[in-house]
């Protein structure tokens, strides 16, 4: 794209929805609260780079990446040009779900995709954000979905010569699609978890998307492992 300010090609993208946010926008409004996930979800670019003792394209990857909060929308999007880029959108994706999930009871869902996008610091368009946010509808779940198709491209192009791999941030659900492991330290979950199932007015299809949680959180260790995404992929890792 060789309009002046706009950056873009193709990149991997992650569309985002914080369910249940326009509550907490209406008759829950509480304007601190709310300055501070996204200030906290801002953050996490950085901690990203800051926590990791890797090599400097990793770094420099991830500080080429492109987070955009839209009121109840996050967008993550990582150029196709460096070979981590699917796996950084994985990880940064895992951290906002993982963090708003175990400290504000927060619940993502969101699809990752591959596609045209462009963008400069006040719009971005392009058919790769349209994918993924049509996408995003299938998720169902409270959970971020990735086709198995783009994972088996990206890990055979690039391979197992990456420090960080797509399939370390990936398990796979009954229905087959891919998500990411967002339930590393969501053990302790359980009581917030039932406190909201117990409410007499919550309705069948926000019941159900914490049931799911619910299951997740309290998967033995072994079956979690059997889930992993490398587990798709026998003789590669």
């Amino acid at each position: 794209m060789t309009q002046e300010g706009i950056r873009g090609g193709e990149h991997y993208i992650a569309f985002l929805d914080v369910l249940g946010f326009r509550d907490r926008l209406t008759s829950q409004f509480d304007l601190c609260e709310i300055s501070n996930i996204f200030e906290h979800i801002k953050s996490i670019r950085n901690n990203t780079i800051k926590n990791r003792e890797i090599v400097e394209e990793y770094d420099l990857a991830v500080s080429k990446s492109m987070i955009r909060i839209m009121s109840d929308s996050i967008v993550v999007a990582v150029s196709t040009v460096f070979e981590d880029s699917l796996s950084i959108v994985a990880e940064i994706c895992m951290q906002i779900q993982e963090e708003l999930l175990v400290e504000n009871h927060i619940l993502l869902r969101g699809a990752i995709t591959k596609g045209d996008f462009y963008y400069d610091n006040e719009v971005m368009f392009g058919p790769g954000l349209v994918r993924a946010y049509l996408m995003e509808e299938r998720a169902q779940f409270p959970r971020i979905i990735i086709a198995k198709e783009l994972v088996t491209e990206y890990v055979n192009r690039v391979g197992t010569t990456r420090m960080t791999y797509i399939t370390d941030f990936l398990l796979k659900d009954e229905d087959e699609w891919f998500f990411i492991n967002c339930f590393h330290q969501a053990r302790g979950l359980n009581v917030w978890l039932d406190s909201v199932l117990a409410q007499e007015k919550i309705c069948d299809s926000v019941r159900t998307k914490y049931l799911w949680c619910r299951k997740w959180v309290n998967y033995p260790k072994e079956y979690i492992r059997e889930c992993y995404a490398e587990n798709d992929y026998p003789g590669l890792f």
